[in-house]
């Protein structure tokens, strides 16, 4: 059976008692999970349940729609406390978002650059949320140099996938592969190098199109590995073994820490 990896989830808003997600993960073979933070509160949770559990990794940040509330100080002092946390493998989700976020672009940009600042001086991966910010986000990360990381959810077309990846970067897809409309992001899957990519669920949201309308779970991830696979041409054993790689070279390189795949 093929081992999957959801790098992307954020289990504090699944409606499911957390301890039944990561059984019914182990289950279905999903074996890794990144639980994502967005703000303070859901970084602590991240933190904690990376702590108790071996499959479940964690990332901390504040999300462009919370940055409006973030305290520096109290960011700066979560990450700081947490640097040596082996299960803490990245700042995210951090970014710009010009389609949903309230948020003004000025302070959208002010807490990226400063969580760009503290990723550079920790040595974290960044994980990027990007929602129509594509000329935005790249004159930021100019800026940086040896910044290493993935642009989540990747919904962008081929140009900017080759301007991110020339920067370092991984892309990583969710279910809206599957979504009829989303051709061009098929043809993204398509021409993208496999050593470059990771995949996710997003979970709750993006539900694969068989699932379309429901709450999305990590389990789901496996319709995202299919349909890659399918687009790849490639063994779905193979495939996973690859996205493992991948995971293991941008998250867990001189951690110390030994994961199954």
């Amino acid at each position: 059976m093929p081992l999957f990896i959801d790098s992307h989830a954020h289990l504090n808003l699944i409606n499911e008692k957390v301890d039944d997600i990561i059984l019914r993960c182990k289950e279905a073979n999903v074996n890794y999970i990144v639980n994502v933070g967005y703000d303070i509160q859901s970084s602590e949770f991240s933190i904690n349940l990376s702590d108790k559990n071996t499959t479940v990794f964690g990332s901390i940040g504040i999300h462009p729609h919370y940055a409006d509330s973030v305290q520096f100080d109290d960011l700066k002092n979560l990450i700081e406390k947490n640097i040596n946390n082996k299960k803490i493998i990245a700042l995210g989700e951090i970014g710009l978002d010009y389609v949903r976020s309230t948020t003004q672009k000025s302070k959208q940009f002010e807490v990226l650059d400063y969580q760009l600042n503290l990723t550079q001086t920790n040595n974290l991966p960044v994980i990027i949320h990007n929602r129509s910010a594509d000329n935005d986000i790249l004159t930021i990360l100019d800026n940086y140099k040896n910044l290493k990381g993935v642009f989540h959810c990747f919904s962008s077309n081929e140009n900017f996938a080759e301007k991110v990846l020339d920067k370092g970067f991984y892309i990583s897809f969710t279910g809206n592969i599957t979504y009829p409309n989303n051709q061009y992001l098929r043809e993204v899957v398509g021409w993208a190098p496999l050593n470059s990519i990771l995949l996710e669920t997003d979970a709750p949201y993006l539900s694969p199109q068989i699932l379309r309308g429901k709450e999305n779970h990590p389990i789901n991830v496996k319709h995202v590995y299919e349909t890659v696979a399918n687009i790849k041409n490639i063994d779905i054993d193979e495939l996973s073994q690859i996205i493992f790689n991948n995971f293991i070279n941008l998250f867990l390189k001189g951690k110390e820490i030994a994961i199954d795949g």
